[in-house]
């Protein structure tokens, strides 16, 4: 879906933003993604039917560290 709404906004004019995904709990994968992005200035959405599972806990520890390091590191160049 994200990638048929992409294309359409590219070729509207409308593109805005661009969406990432970490969708396994290979920390290789999530962290490419994770350093692909300006952390600090990203949204994160976290969908999980359950939200109980080990791949979406796993996934949402990762995001977590992640943030809470580059919030450490404002901290202290402040």
């Amino acid at each position: 879906m994200y990638l048929a709404m992409e294309n359409w906004a590219k070729k509207n004019g409308a593109f805005k933003m661009e969406a990432k995904f970490i969708s396994n709990v290979d920390p290789d994968d999530a962290a490419a993604v994770l350093n692909s992005i300006d952390v600090e200035h990203s949204l994160f959405v976290l969908v999980s039917k359950s939200g109980t599972t080990l791949e979406t806990l796993t996934n949402e520890s990762f995001v977590k560290r992640c943030a809470g390091k580059v919030q450490d590191l404002m901290h202290r160049s402040i």
